[in-house]
C-alpha cells in the first residue's frame, strides 16, 4: 500500500499520474507489467535522488530522469498493448 501511495505521491510531484485509472483485474499480464512498472519509476526516482546529491548538475540530472521516465513509460504502452490483445 505504501508503494502505491508514493508512486502517487511521486505523481503528484512530476505534475503527471503515473497509474493509469483503467483496472486490470480480469488480465493477471496486465497487472504484472503495472507492477513492474511501478518498481521501475520507484528505482528511476531514486537514480534522480541519488544524481542529485552527487556531482551531477541538476539540470543533467532531471534530463536523465525525464528521459528514463519516457523511456518506462513507451515500454509499459507497448507491453499493455501486447497483453491486452
Amino acid at each position: 500500500m505504501w508503494r502505491l501511495a508514493f508512486s502517487v505521491l511521486l505523481g503528484v510531484v512530476i505534475g503527471q499520474i503515473v497509474f493509469p485509472t483503467s483496472n486490470y483485474q480480469s488480465r493477471p499480464d496486465a497487472e504484472l507489467v503495472e507492477a513492474a512498472y511501478g518498481n521501475a519509476i520507484n528505482k528511476i526516482f531514486l537514480v534522480y535522488c541519488e544524481n542529485l546529491a552527487g556531482t551531477m548538475s541538476d539540470d543533467d540530472a532531471t534530463a536523465r530522469f525525464q528521459k528514463s521516465l519516457n523511456q518506462t513509460r513507451k515500454a509499459r504502452t507497448t507491453a499493455l498493448e501486447i497483453v491486452t490483445k
